[in-house]
């Protein structure tokens, strides 16, 4: 399941920029919620995780490292939802990189929808 549709910005060791679009026939807004479709947090949350594991992936090629590229999700923290996100609306997602320890890599996101922050959250991936 790709959400993520474009890489907009990236600068090695420090930020990846992308976005996204759902169309409204999206199967995540089938039933979520009849009449008032909004795109659920979970989807939101795959897309930032999505836009952490490109960073990482180009971070690595840039730096010439050799070795396993998975960028498996291993923790969700401090999760904020302020504003609904509905179909058909162009969203940008941050990933600007917080730490690497042991193969950890910590990222502060936020995804954002006409220059407010409608989520935000703080993602591990290994």
């Amino acid at each position: 399941m790709l959400l993520v549709e474009k890489i907009v910005e990236f600068e090695p060791n420090t930020h990846l920029i992308s976005e996204a679009f759902f169309k409204e026939d999206s199967y995540f807004f089938k039933g979520h919620f009849e009449g008032n479709p909004i795109t659920p947090g979970v989807i939101l949350v795959e897309t930032m995780f999505q836009t952490c594991g490109l960073f990482i992936r180009l971070n690595l090629e840039y730096s010439k490292v050799p070795g396993a590229i998975l960028g498996r999700a291993i923790k969700i923290k401090n999760t904020t939802f302020n504003h609904e996100v509905y179909p058909e609306q162009r969203l940008r997602i941050s990933a600007k990189l917080k730490t690497i320890i042991m193969g950890f890599y910590t990222f502060e996101c936020e995804v954002i929808l006409e220059d407010k922050v409608v989520c935000l959250a703080e993602l591990v991936l290994k």
